[in-house]
């Protein structure tokens, strides 16, 4: 029953969780608020007679618990933060939700890692955000992102890949496809774990429902890694959330001439830990691994392959000037990266590109 009062206070126009709190530590509990009188309500500072008002015409509970059969009925989960379900490492942030609503499975993983990085990534950051991401669900660690476009989208992606559990976080209803190219992608989250949001069914996406689900994104981790951001990338901001709510930021170093490297190479410089192989995140999180390598691989290649992996870099390179450091024909490099490739030692970009899959 406390389900229909937790959404019918976090339903109501202008009061976000911070007024909520003030009002739940006024009255004792949500079920007291629920029964409090217009005039006790005009009592808590900031609460104007036209908000009192809403709060107490919105509290109909027929109307109520028919808008949370029809959020139901589109098999959409309603969370309090009572809810056993409800994520433990969120509630343990200064101001968490007091209503998720969830499409999937929120799964109840021992350690969670934030990825996050600038919707306008280059080539490096692509790669190193799905192949951190594919690494860390290797190790049962939930991958947590924001669904946007460039970085998140392939941290979720590295996740789907390996199996592994990932949870989106929207800047708007759960309902609601945005980016609306990766409805595919949303559908396959919610097949492999869960998307979640703070605001209800059909809020669409405004600019500044974004900062505010960043602390959802770094709450509901042991950690964030920023994989690449401009000198005022969002993700920043998930960065900051997370220091102040007490967890740990990593960031991957990138090049000193390129501007989606200035925001990580900044992090760094203020004490987040460089991250430039899966074992750095690990060792933080406290996680047992094996020191994984190439070895055995390596030692089965042919005197060509090896030739071509001793010129392959982690930066894309041309596979017409690999051919030419290695002085092959283009038909036999093209045969010899396909081998490469299903041996998972390279990655083969469009755009006739080629880098180290490491």
């Amino acid at each position: 029953m406390d389900l229909i009062y937790y959404y019918w206070i976090s339903s109501i126009d202008g009061i976000g969780t911070r007024r909520i709190t003030d009002i739940i530590r006024c009255f004792g509990s949500v079920y007291n608020a629920w029964n409090a009188q217009m005039s006790d309500f005009k009592k808590i500072e900031g609460i104007s007679d036209t908000l009192a008002r809403n709060i107490i015409e919105r509290r109909n509970e027929k109307k109520l618990a028919s808008e949370i059969e029809n959020i139901l009925s589109k098999g959409i989960k309603i969370i309090s933060i009572d809810d056993k379900s409800y994520p433990e490492k969120l509630k343990q942030i200064y101001d968490p939700p007091y209503v998720l609503y969830v499409r999937g499975n929120m799964e109840k993983y021992e350690k969670n890692v934030a990825v996050v990085g600038s919707r306008r990534c280059t080539m490096y950051g692509r790669n190193a955000a799905k192949k951190l991401s594919f690494m860390l669900s290797k190790y049962n660690i939930g991958v947590i992102s924001g669904m946007a476009r460039g970085i998140d989208t392939q941290a979720h992606m590295g996740a789907i890949e390996n199996g592994g559990y990932t949870c989106a976080v929207l800047g708007c209803g759960c309902d609601i496809v945005y980016p609306p190219e990766n409805k595919k992608l949303m559908d396959e989250i919610i097949e492999h774990g869960s998307v979640v949001s703070e605001y209800p069914p059909g809020v669409m996406p405004l600019s500044g429902n974004f900062p505010a689900r960043n602390r959802i994104i770094s709450g509901m981790s042991d950690g964030v890694l920023v994989v690449e951001a401009g000198e005022k990338s969002g993700a920043l901001i998930t960065a900051d959330f997370a220091l102040e709510q007490g967890r740990d930021v990593y960031a991957i170093p990138g090049s000193i001439f390129s501007n989606m490297s200035k925001g990580t190479n900044f992090l760094i410089k203020q004490g987040a830990k460089p991250v430039t192989d899966i074992c750095d995140i690990l060792e933080e999180l406290g996680v047992d691994y094996q020191v994984q390598n190439n070895d055995n691989i390596t030692c089965q290649l042919t005197a060509k392959e090896k030739i071509l992996m001793d010129n392959i870099e982690c930066s894309p390179l041309y596979i017409d000037d690999l051919a030419k450091r290695c002085s092959l024909k283009i038909n036999e490099i093209n045969s010899l990266l396909t081998i490469l490739e299903l041996k998972g030692l390279v990655k083969i970009i469009p755009g006739r590109y080629v880098c180290k899959f490491s």
